[in-house]
């Protein structure tokens, strides 16, 4: 090999070696711009008929769940709590609405969070982005498909806490459920 030609070797290499260490600081703060804010806390439904819970997965990492804590109507026009009727699984039929899980696991996916919603007034389970307003962290989009071009958005606003008290927190605890980075929510709620 001649000396010309191992000099020319060396001086791309050496390029190559500069521009990976130069690149390599970017691509991680791209990476890092990739995730989006946390939805965990506790959030009003639309119309504020409800709140859910949004925590982290019992049983799946870096996934985020959301469990329905709060009815303004918690019972039914016999003053019964409203129960699970339209659900399509025959087991769950009739458990309470309290302390089901509304929004199952979502998963970061560039500046939103991707998952399903289960909708307790048909049954049905729709695919669903959440995301957390860039401009305003008290607030979310909720956006669920039938099919990718059949879509409805609502607003959720954070709740600082669950009137009277978190009663699926109590009926986890009892049930032996922990969900992992279970928090206080009513003081983490505006973080």
């Amino acid at each position: 090999m001649s000396q010309a030609y191992r000099s020319r070797r060396m001086a791309r290499w050496t390029g190559l070696v500069v521009a990976a260490a130069l690149l390599a600081p970017v691509a991680g703060t791209a990476a890092l711009a990739q995730t989006p804010p946390s939805p965990e806390g506790l959030w009003y439904t639309k119309n504020n008929e409800s709140i859910i819970r949004v925590h982290p997965c019992a049983d799946e990492a870096d996934a985020m769940c959301g469990t329905l804590a709060w009815m303004k109507e918690p019972n039914d026009k016999n003053g019964q709590p409203k129960i699970d009727t339209f659900n399509r699984d025959a087991s769950k039929k009739g458990r309470p609405m309290l302390g089901v899980d509304i929004l199952l696991p979502m998963r970061p996916d560039t500046d939103h969070w991707k998952g399903k919603a289960y909708n307790p007034e048909d049954g049905k389970t729709y695919d669903i982005t959440f995301k957390v307003q860039a401009d305003n962290n008290d607030a979310a989009d909720l956006r669920g498909c039938i099919l990718s071009f059949l879509c409805q958005t609502q607003v959720f606003n954070r709740a600082s806490e669950v009137p009277g008290g978190d009663p699926t927190l109590a009926a986890d605890a009892n049930a032996g459920h922990k969900h992992r980075g279970k928090r206080d929510l009513k003081t983490s709620a505006h973080r």
